[in-house]
């Protein structure tokens, strides 16, 4: 016999739910642990703002490390936008500098986190 969970989460088998709620008196429902859906618009604002909170905390993670910081955005001089990495001079010193947008919003924020993920 099912309890109609897997791993912490309800099934998506509606035999399961039926047992569940004869078993308890009470509905099952039909969305478990999930909130409703944003509109997409919704989504990508909250994206945002988490993508800000995430850019800062590896800013300050990997402060005066820019190849770091570079590896882990993906940039490369090849990449192409968001990010990018070039090597310029500092006096005689070649540094390496990443470039990225200005700012991440709604319109950006997908091309961002595809790149950050590797894709």
């Amino acid at each position: 016999m099912t309890s109609g969970f897997v791993h912490g989460r309800c099934s998506r088998d509606p035999i399961d739910r039926e047992r569940h709620a004869r078993r308890s008196g009470v509905p099952f429902p039909q969305v478990h642990a999930v909130g409703s859906p944003k509109p997409l618009q919704g989504a990508l604002r909250h994206v945002v703002v988490v993508w800000e909170r995430l850019y800062a905390h590896l800013s300050e993670v990997f402060f005066g490390d820019t190849r770091t910081l570079a590896a882990v955005l993906h940039a490369t001089a090849d990449a192409g936008p968001p990010f990018t990495a070039e090597e310029t001079l500092f006096g005689a010193t070649p540094v390496l500098r990443v470039r990225g947008p200005a700012a991440v919003d709604v319109n950006n924020v997908y091309a961002v986190l595809r790149q950050v993920g590797g894709d």
